[in-house]
């Protein structure tokens, strides 16, 4: 399996972006803490399947009928996710 590029992750990070309202309260997908604003913008996220199952993030575009899309998860919760497993979205 390939491993994702430069241009897919702009590709994910745009659509994140347009999920996302930049206003919006976001919490840790995986234990439900609240996420301040800083926190929310150097988050984590998990890529979830439609099997409630974290994708590996060089999966790409092989999730498009599986995917449920990506998910925040704060920093402590984080540290429990294998880095094939967890990825960041920033400017």
């Amino acid at each position: 399996m390939e491993h994702c590029t430069t241009t897919h992750h702009a590709a994910i990070n745009a659509k994140h972006k347009e999920k996302h309202n930049a206003n919006a309260t976001e919490t840790c997908f995986l234990c439900s803490k609240k996420m301040s604003p800083k926190a929310k913008d150097n988050a984590w996220h998990v890529h979830l399947t439609t099997n409630y199952e974290l994708a590996s993030v060089d999966m790409g575009d092989v999730l498009e009928s599986n995917d449920q899309g990506w998910f925040p998860v704060g920093s402590e919760c984080a540290k429990r996710v294998p880095l094939t497993h967890r990825m960041k979205f920033s400017d």
